[in-house]
């Protein structure tokens, strides 16, 4: 059974899942005011807790950049392993490259979040202005990596 889309009916789809999630980050990542408790050195707990954070946003951003990278070789081998002639696959290429696109600025909110809260000398990694936009970004580029692995299986199970 191949589920066939035309390109139009693809790309309103697109648009309309890119809406939907722009919505979505919207009403995640509202902003929230800080609490009044300045710091003016954190402690080794919160430097470590500040150090894994960048490093987890870092590998966000390197894992969403190479399932980017990892498309567009898909795309342009010499022997393409996807096709964007078949519904299915170009569906699944676009749902991947959407949520590699929505870690992406979910690593960005991460990065300004924190920059706001250090510069008003206070750091809480579990405010909820940090931990949904993180949440958003581990599940983005997780989601995008297994709609990538999915859109190559239906490329070899179709040849």
């Amino acid at each position: 059974m191949t589920i066939r889309f035309s390109r139009r009916a693809s790309l309103l789809l697109f648009f309309a899942i890119v809406a939907a999630v722009a919505v979505a980050v919207y009403f995640l990542v509202q902003r929230q005011p800080l609490p009044g408790v300045e710091l003016t050195e954190l402690n080794g707990l919160q430097k470590l807790a500040l150090d894994v954070m960048l490093e987890m946003n870092k590998l966000a951003i390197s894992v969403a950049l190479l399932v980017f990278a990892g498309i567009g070789a898909l795309l342009t081998a010499e022997r393409p392993l996807v096709s964007l002639d078949d519904g299915l696959q170009r569906l699944l290429i676009t749902l991947s490259l959407g949520a590699a696109a929505v870690s992406l600025y979910a690593s960005y909110v991460v990065y300004d979040k924190l920059v706001e809260m250090l510069a008003a000398q206070y750091f809480d990694p579990n405010n909820p202005v940090l931990l949904r936009p993180r949440d958003l970004q581990v599940d983005a580029v997780l989601i995008a990596v297994v709609l990538l692995a999915a859109s190559l299986l239906a490329g070899t199970r179709r040849s």
